[in-house]
């Protein structure tokens, strides 16, 4: 998908990080922060975690 934003002569950044737990929220927070600042502004982010968990909202935690 980078390769075909930038083609059309738009700016694109992939990213990987762990989403998994306090630390990767973190992680993740920090990321998107550091990496979108040259640019004043981010426009879209697509998340694409490959996690799953199951039960009620109030009862899930960050690590689960």
């Amino acid at each position: 998908m980078v390769d075909e934003i930038t083609a059309l002569g738009r700016d694109a950044l992939l990213m990987k990080a762990d989403s998994t737990g306090v630390q990767g929220a973190a992680d993740v927070v920090t990321l998107v922060v550091d990496r979108h600042a040259p640019h004043g502004r981010l426009d879209v982010e697509f998340d694409s975690a490959g996690t799953a968990a199951a039960g009620p909202l109030t009862e899930l935690s960050e690590s689960t």
